[in-house]
């Protein structure tokens, strides 16, 4: 199923002249997708969770503990799919390391995140920034930090792998290379 996503979104991309930047591209539309699914979950969460009698110091600290963290996981699944089949097309790598290193790599953007609420909206600092506004800031500097990671560190391929992708790639027409 991926292998004709693929192939479709390269179809599209060669077409308009952008397929040089289909990593940057797909990475931006995951990202966004990713971004949404954490949102959606977030604010559902935010609605039922918040009733929900959590001891007074981690409300003083970061009141939104519960919500960021569940979101963060949800996102984190569809994340590591899309990135694996669609981004970096990691292919058939060994998806329970590389899902650790994924893992791995988002509980630090977690911890990012986690950071800027509880700098911006706790009353400990005295800031309280609303939640919606630190949630976006963080989430731009997480997407950033995400992309970095996972292109040079969970999703790097061997030189090996690389050189074979190389030789599979569809030749460009001489009108794309004039585009160049």
């Amino acid at each position: 199923m991926s292998e004709k996503i693929n192939a479709f979104i390269d179809k599209v991309l060669t077409k308009i002249h952008l397929i040089k930047f289909r990593e940057i591209i797909i990475y931006v539309i995951v990202g966004g997708l990713t971004t949404v699914v954490d949102w959606v979950v977030f604010w559902l969460l935010d609605k039922i969770i918040s009733p929900v009698a959590l001891p007074d110091i981690i409300k003083l600290i970061t009141p939104n503990i519960i919500p960021y963290t569940i979101a963060w996981f949800a996102a984190v699944v569809f994340s590591f799919f899309a990135n694996k089949l669609l981004v970096f097309r990691y292919g058939k790598g060994n998806n329970a390391k590389t899902f650790v290193g994924f893992l791995v790599s988002r509980i630090l953007s977690l911890a990012i995140a986690i950071a800027f609420d509880i700098v911006l909206t706790s009353e400990i600092v005295g800031i309280c920034m609303n939640k919606y506004v630190v949630k976006l800031i963080s989430s731009v500097v997480v997407v950033i930090f995400n992309y970095v990671v996972g292109k040079w560190v969970v999703f790097r391929k061997s030189k090996k792998t690389e050189d074979v992708q190389e030789q599979t790639e569809p030749e460009q027409t001489s009108e794309e290379k004039t585009d160049e």
